[in-house]
């Protein structure tokens, strides 16, 4: 299967409609629509480089461990890093007596006894 990027190279000279161009090529329909939902969304895809000598996969790492809810990262080298998930989390007996709202790492109170 041809990229998408060669087959609307094909259509430039004739431009027409996403729908057109999917109605002929249905089988990049999800990646128009990851094209489509990125565009107004800077922070959707990675771009970055990803092949040059500068870059250290240990930073795109960071970025994924921090949508899990990691924090406080301890980098040990290039090659790991250290994190804490779920820093002052509700334990699941404390979810009813706190607003489930606030819990999002929230320092806390008092220290435990």
């Amino acid at each position: 299967m041809r990229r998408l990027f060669e087959r609307l190279g094909d259509y430039a000279a004739q431009p027409q409609t996403v729908a057109g161009f999917l109605r002929a090529h249905h089988g990049h329909r999800h990646m128009v629509r990851r094209v489509q939902m990125a565009a107004d969304r800077p922070f959707a895809e990675i771009r970055d480089n990803l092949i040059g000598a500068e870059m250290m996969p240990i930073d795109i790492l960071r970025c994924k461990l921090a949508f899990f809810g990691a924090t406080r990262f301890d980098p040990r080298s290039d090659r790991w890093v250290r994190i804490c998930m779920f820093q002052n989390a509700p334990f699941p007996h404390e979810l009813a007596s706190s607003r489930a709202d606030d819990w999002a790492y929230p320092p806390l109170s008092e220290a435990p006894s």
